[in-house]
């Protein structure tokens, strides 16, 4: 049985994030059009791999790290020489920079009640980085999420498999802070995240990405977890 970890990092609101304006959803909307970016919470460069040291500690437990200061991105606290990255850590840090670079387009449907995200990973910046300091090639990948809010349902369509689940599953409940401000929990194969979360109050709340929040009426503007920092970058109304 695999050991979960319980990562709970501390909570600083309003730190680092400059929240962008959206307009609200009109009456006679039929389509709601909204993108996310979600950006991996490490840095490569020449002088080693830079990221918060619970990740360090989470994920690569047997790597000892150097603390740094890093005014400009505070979470960008420890660093590793990547030269210590070997075998499966090697491939571990490679994979989490491949899948922690990805861009959501949705459209949620009023009609029909759904929502439809397609998800991109095809980061110009990771490819430039498996290039130069892994020399390892780099392939775009895309998959589709698509939510059933009648239905209650998800299913998340890959090329080659596709997994279905209901929203009772995958339900998340927000431990408010302040209107707008809260966490939740998020658990994954070995790690359970505590992410900090902000809405929008003027933003339906099928602007969410693919969380199913039990106790939000709100558009999710941004989840920070140890790994990554998914936020919301465009919405438009047809």
């Amino acid at each position: 049985m695999q050991k979960i970890v319980t990562v709970l990092f501390l909570i600083f609101f309003h730190l680092g994030f400059s929240q962008l304006q959206f307009d609200s959803m009109p009456e006679n909307a039929k389509e709601i059009h909204f993108t996310y970016k979600q950006t991996s919470k490490i840095l490569v460069n020449e002088t080693g791999v830079y990221a918060d040291s619970v990740l360090f500690k989470v994920h690569f437990p047997n790597l000892k790290y150097l603390k740094v200061l890093n005014p400009e991105i505070p979470y960008l606290n420890t660093v590793i020489s990547l030269n210590k990255f070997k075998g499966d850590e090697r491939a571990k840090l490679i994979s989490m920079l491949y899948h922690e670079n990805e861009t959501y387009s949705g459209t949620f449907f009023v009609k029909k009640n759904e929502t439809i995200i397609k998800a991109l990973r095809d980061n110009e910046n990771v490819k430039n980085l498996f290039k130069k300091y892994f020399n390892e090639s780099y392939s775009s990948f895309s998959y589709s999420i698509t939510l059933n809010h009648t239905k209650k349902s998800k299913r998340i369509n890959y090329p080659r498999v596709v997994y279905d689940f209901t929203f009772d599953e995958i339900k998340k409940e927000v431990k408010w802070f302040s209107p707008t401000e809260g966490t939740f929990v998020e658990v994954g194969q070995t790690v359970q995240n505590t992410n900090k979360a902000f809405f929008d109050e003027n933003l339906s709340d099928k602007i969410a990405f693919d969380y199913i929040f039990t106790n939000s009426t709100k558009g999710l503007l941004k989840v920070e977890s140890i790994e990554n920092i998914l936020e919301l970058v465009e919405v438009h109304y047809k």
